[in-house]
């Protein structure tokens, strides 16, 4: 940062925090900034010191408008939290609107007399009727709300590397390219920047983090130089400014365009000047394009970028071939040389022999120069009388390549949003020999794929891919905090390595060196050579035998661990007089040159990378002889129970399924990747098969089954629900009151009882009890008062609770709870009691695309879901588990209460989920399971990081909808071991589990035993409808093909039955036939799915939500889930409508914005950075609410119809502009776009 003062000065940055807010701001005279809807006068920081503590004065004027006053430090309001006593729960508090004393015009004139946020806010908890009976918990969320209203106070900080980097991430880590602190001070150990040398930086989407913290590690008044090449024409210059760094410090930065440098060092300069050349004939910029760049900075608790300068030029990956006839121009005229053609085959040879050409062919042949500004003034005076004005970036981008052909770069950062292998082809020769380069991406396989290439490579050594997680560990109040270092639980990954150079060593080879003590003359003069700076090391080479490359490896070990590494330049005389300049790297031992060529035998006479070889191949060798004994032994013990016969059948299936797969080994790599998983999800659904076979034999139902739970341990928490524990014998007395009750009000099997109640332990004792006597409940969500008088007069109605409502009255409903005060616990005798096959509920559909339909589940249905999920997710019978879902759907009311009925765990329920307080519950309950469904993982990422994040006790979360997009973000943050996600609809029987935490999948199914579990996914029309073959039947999906998901029906199989909906005809819809044989049948579940070569699948979209633009498939939810994450997580729902005269159907997203706080340019940039353009939303509509279902599903179907018409849509419209972004749409915009004025 150089030494400048402390002072806050007019066009520096700085960051202001107050309360939830933290922005980035650039001080200017009179500038305002906005917190929220407030307006603040910024003028009376200019000329405070950094960290100072302003109060905000409103004005008298305006309210929403403050200027600054300079105090000693904020107000604390830690009292308040004690000004009053607590209640135990809050259930006994009415939100009526009356229990505040003050009104909204007192209020406001306690704010107008000048009364601090701390006074108002204790005189509203003094005249508050409820604030004494809230819980703690809720007197702290009130006071917290409060204070974020009535906090005058804000702190105006100095920014740093942290600093600012915390508030890019905390709004959306990919705004930095998913670069965590920890990642970045791995690059920068990894690579080795010190305060001297030069450093080569790659950074294509980090916003200048990685830039600005080697700059800061460079210094300013140091030999040290910086060369940053990016993308495109805007550098990533946003953090570096915001460091304010003094002018000595920014001049070691010199930013390049990397296709313009390599273009240079190629195809020489002449190719560049002829496109300026010709640019000038087609007009004349006014200002260089690095000079229309302005970058402005804020955020509300995070970020915003915005340029004034609209780049639409389309980037070309390195080494991707464009015609140059076809290239496009720049909004000022010039040609974009981004996306020229890189030809390797040209050389400056080329370039016209003109002074200006001579210049720069002296320069590229090695002549020095001095610095930047000798570079500039030699070629203005050669240009000022020439026909060609160079630009700045071409001056910039000569002198880094004349630096890096003068002096090799002393270390290599690429962090790349882009696949970085062409990237790091292209910048290795760059790099000196020895020197190290690292490489992050935010995703482990491109990392992968370059690492595979580079380790095919002899020019490079010590490679490791790794994802180090630097975190904190026990962040409990009053311990300790200890920092450890876990591998691959990030989300972001790194390769490292060094480079050395085979040129010395294939002409030592070419020089027959005969043994070691020959090679010993040379390696003491490269040790002893005054005038270079190497690191004495020892290097061993055998007597006799000549050095190879495998020995050139070992000559350059490095440590596998991050150390402080000096450049080491030596020159090394190989005959002929040539000589070569590289950098030669020797292990440091002792800080003294040993002999060389010692001549003791064994592994002291080899170098420690040969050491390491043998050392591996030996245990290489061990496993295989091991594994070949297994086999033997296995064979021999299969023999021997099995028989001779045996050896050759299972020889004989080996052959078959090698041909069946083609004649390809490809079939059994894919067996040995998945046969571990196969066997293990086998082994459980055997198990599962043979429990509820057992529980069919005896005939069992699900109140049988819950009896022996309470046999075994009655006095064990059952149901835990707010501080109520309901203990297995309290359950099961209360559910025999309610069977005496029906039955003696002459209720009988088969009847069916609605059942209308919010979560509470009651409502699973009600359907249990009704279920003893063979009674149905239907589950539904919808009062009856509107439809009463169209019932039966004879239907009767019962209200549970002493508290009395006018539907009560009006329905006439007997009193339940006086009537079961009265009822003996005592099970009832009854001879028509619920069976294994007997329907036990009725459970209505979400209603995601359609009305909600009543699917049947029966007592093995039941056992199925909640058997199948514990076994299969392997759940123990101490685990604890905790679920806010409605309990009247399956999710909730079968697969976590069935836990408790079924396998005796003890169950914790909530009345209504609550993202604030999921862990928060899990963390007082004790809670080792917890359940999430649909979109309530994302509800619970949007809130802000809270030390209770991690202090939870849980194994394992459960449950479906989790979006791979913020998958990895949700465990890294929560610190979730195991992720078990299922897919499976209420009333079908195409039920998958993804066992192994494989990011993003669903489930899998078997490549190898795929009829076990006869699941398909095969392929249908735009219209959803089966495509078939010649012979009529359906025809099943290649992998990575999308699908429509199915699952074989096979009757009075509770695996495989199809039970459907009570409305027979909904049922019969659900149905395809002939699917792989005449006569057979399927559940066809209408989602979208795909499955890769290993079986694991991946949910894609609903049949009906999918939609196609400009010839291409739009998938819904993949579109939903990107956008959400560049809008905070906010709602966003996808869908396609359609437009007069435009085939398919326009996208179109309706985004819930209830504190109109969306940045629409923003949205727009980043949907045409992030998005192809047929998946782009075509128009936006903002909503100040989201319709979901009460499974957290978000509703369409009303939007879809509305389409996008101003006159039947009272919300913001907007469509999008390819140039402008998103603009208003209005009627006329409207009807421009039905007629086709305006094209989309």
């Amino acid at each position: 940062m150089g030494e400048a003062e402390d002072v806050i000065k007019t066009g520096n940055y700085v960051i202001v925090k107050k309360q939830k807010y933290t922005k980035i701001y650039k001080v200017s005279l009179n500038g305002i900034l906005m917190l929220g809807k407030d307006e603040v006068d910024m003028q009376e920081i200019i000329g405070k010191p950094y960290w100072t503590t302003f109060e905000m004065v409103p004005s008298k004027n305006n309210k929403r408008s403050y200027t600054l006053k300079t105090i000693k430090e904020a107000e604390s309001w830690n009292d308040l939290k004690n000004t009053s006593s607590s209640g135990l729960d809050n259930r006994c508090i009415t939100n009526d609107g009356t229990s505040q004393k003050l009104s909204k015009e007192e209020i406001l004139q306690l704010q107008e007399s000048g009364k601090s946020g701390k006074e108002i806010v204790g005189t509203l908890i003094e005249n508050s009727k409820s604030f004494s009976a809230k819980t703690e918990y809720s007197q702290e969320k009130y006071i917290k709300k409060k204070e974020q209203k009535y906090f005058r106070y804000l702190i105006v900080c100095k920014p740093t590397i942290v600093s600012l980097h915390e508030v890019y991430f905390r709004q959306d880590h990919t705004r930095v390219g998913g670069l965590r602190m920890d990642a970045l001070s791995q690059l920068l150990s990894y690579s080795d920047v010190q305060s001297d040398g030069l450093y080569l930086l790659y950074d294509s989407g980090s916003q200048g983090l990685p830039g600005a913290a080697m700059l800061h590690r460079i210094g300013a008044n140091t030999t040290g130089l910086l060369i940053n090449m990016h993308p495109g024409n805007i550098p990533q210059l946003a953090i570096i400014q915001a460091m304010n760094f003094p002018k000595e410090q920014i001049e070691r930065h010199i930013t390049v365009n990397i296709y313009s440098f390599l273009r240079l060092h190629y195809q020489g300069e002449s190719s560049l000047l002829s496109d300026i050349s010709i640019s000038r004939t087609v007009s004349t910029p006014t200002t260089s394009q690095s000079e229309n760049n302005e970058v402005l900075l804020s955020s509300n608790n995070d970020c915003e970028q915005e340029t004034k300068v609209e780049d639409n030029t389309k980037v070309s990956k390195i080494g991707q071939a464009i015609d140059i006839d076809k290239t496009e121009t720049t909004s000022n005229g010039m040609f974009n040389i981004d996306t020229i053609e890189v030809d390797t085959n040209l050389t400056s040879e080329n370039v016209t022999n003109t002074d200006e050409s001579k210049l720069m062919n002296d320069i590229n042949k090695g002549e020095k120069v001095e610095n930047r500004k000798t570079l500039k003034r030699k070629l203005d005076d050669v240009i000022e009388t020439g026909p060609i004005k160079k630009p700045k970036w071409l001056i910039e981008t000569q002198y880094a390549l004349d630096l890096l052909k003068g002096s090799k770069a002393r270390g290599l950062v690429i962090v790349a949003k882009e696949h970085p292998l062409n990237i790091i082809k292209s910048l290795l020769p760059f790099l000196g020999a020895s020197r190290p380069f690292v490489i992050f991406h935010a995703y482990r396989e491109p990392l992968q794929e370059t690492y595979i290439a580079l380790k095919q490579t002899q020019n490079v050594v010590n490679l490791r891919l790794f994802s180090n997680f630097l975190r904190s560990y026990q962040i409990l109040p009053d311990r300790t905090h200890p920092d450890i270092l876990t591998s691959d639980t990030g989300e972001e990954f790194i390769v490292r390595c060094e480079r050395i150079f085979s040129n010395i060593i294939s002409k030592m080879s070419v020089n027959n060196v005969g043994n070691g003590n020959n090679i010993a003359p040379i390696l003491s003069n490269m040790i002893d050579d005054k005038n270079r700076d190497v690191e004495r090391g020892k290097i061993h080479t055998r007597v006799g035998e000549s050095l190879n490359r495998s020995q050139a490896t070992s000559m350059t070990t490095t440590a596998s661990v991050p150390q402080v590494r000096s450049t080491n330049e030596v020159v090394v005389n190989l005959g002929e007089g040539k000589e070569e300049e590289d950098l030669v790297d020797v292990t440091t031992l002792s800080g003294s040159t040993q002999a060389i060529g010692d001549t003791r035998g064994g592994c002291r006479n080899l170098s420690p990378t040969r050491c390491q070889t043998i050392g591996r191949f030996l245990r290489q060798l061990m496993l295989v002889m091991l594994l070949i004994t297994f086999i033997a032994a296995s064979l021999a013990f299969l023999t021997l129970y099995v028989g001779h016969m045996f050896l050759l059948q299972l020889f004989v299936v080996v052959i078959v399924a090698y041909f069946v797969a083609g004649g390809r080994l490809r079939w059994f790599y894919i067996v040995f990747r998945t046969l571990p998983r196969d066997v293990k999800g086998l082994l459980r659904y055997i198990k599962l098969l043979w429990l509820i076979r057992g529980h069919e034999k005896k005939n069992k139902s699900v109140a049988d089954i819950f009896r022996q739970h309470v046999a075994r341990h009655p006095n064990k928490a059952c149901i835990i629900f707010e501080d109520q524990e309901w203990t297995f014998q309290q359950i099961e007395d209360f559910s025999n009151k309610v069977a005496t009750t029906f039955k003696n009000h002459g209720y009988r099997k088969g009847d069916v009882v609605a059942l209308l109640m919010e979560n509470r332990p009651d409502f699973v004792g009600i359907w249990l009890g009704l279920s003893k006597i063979g009674i149905i409940t239907s589950e539904f969500t919808e009062v009856v008062t509107d439809i009463a008088s169209s019932l039966n007069a004879n239907m009767g109605f019962y209200k549970y609770g002493n508290e009395a409502t006018a539907d009560s009255a009006h329905l006439k409903a007997k009193n339940l709870t006086n009537i079961l005060s009265e009822v003996s616990t005592v099970s009832p005798i009854s001879q028509d009691k619920s069976c294994y096959h007997d329907d036990l509920l009725y459970i209505y559909t979400s209603g995601t695309t359609g009305l909600p339909k009543a699917a049947v589940i029966t007592n093995s249905r039941f056992i199925f879901i909640a058997s199948g999920i514990n076994i299969i997710a392997k759940m123990r019978s101490s685990d604890i588990l905790y679920t806010p879902l409605p309990l009247y759907h399956t999710a909730g009311g079968v697969m976590s209460i069935g836990q408790a009925l079924l396998h005796g765990n003890t169950t914790v329920i909530r009345k209504k989920f609550s993202a604030s307080a999921y862990f928060n519950d899990c963390i007082k309950y004790k809670c080792t399971i917890a359940q999430y469904i649909g979109e309530m993982c994302r509800y619970i990422l949007a809130v802000p990081v809270k030390p209770e994040d991690k202090q939870h006790t849980l194994r394992m979360i459960f449950g479906n909808g989790l979006r791979p997009q913020i998958w990895r973000q949700f465990v890294a943050r929560f610190n979730i071991p195991q992720v078990i996600e299922f897919y499976g609809a209420t009333e079908g029987n195409a039920n998958i589990v993804n066992i192994d935490n494989t990011v993003g999948a669903i489930g899998f199914v078997s490549r190898i035993i795929t009829s076990v579990y006869p699941i398909s996914i095969i392929k249908v029309n735009a219209e959803g409808e089966p495509i078939r073959n010649a012979k009529g039947l359906c025809q099943v999906c290649a992998p990575d093909e999308p699908g429509v998901f199915i699952g074989k029906i096979i009757p009075n199989n509770p695996t495989r039955a199809f039970l459907g909906y009570v409305d027979k005809k909904a049922s019969n819809s659900k149905i395809v036939r002939d699917v792989f044989a005449k006569g057979d049948s399927a559940f066809i579940s209408g989602d979208i799915l795909v499955a890769d070569e290993l079986g694991y699948l991946y949910f894609k979209d609903r049949t009906g939500d999918t939609f196609r633009w400009k010839g291409e498939n739009v998938s819904t939810s993949e579109v939903e889930a990107i956008i959400s994450n560049f809008i905070n997580y906010k709602d966003c729902i996808i869908y396609g409508v359609e437009v007069h005269g435009a085939e398919g159907r326009a996208g179109m997203a309706a985004i819930c914005d209830e504190n109109d706080t969306l940045n629409l340019k923003q949205l727009s940039s980043d949907i045409k950075d992030q998005l192809p353009f047929y998946a782009r939303p075509q128009f936006l509509r903002i909503l100040s609410k989201v319709d979901l279902t009460s499974t957290f599903k978000l509703k369409k179907k009303d939007l879809q119809e509305d389409g996008f018409d101003p006159k039947r849509i009272q919300d913001k419209l907007y469509y999008f502009d390819s140039k402008l972004g998103y603009q208003l749409l209005t009627k006329e915009v409207f009807d421009e776009i039905q007629s086709g004025k305006i094209k989309l």
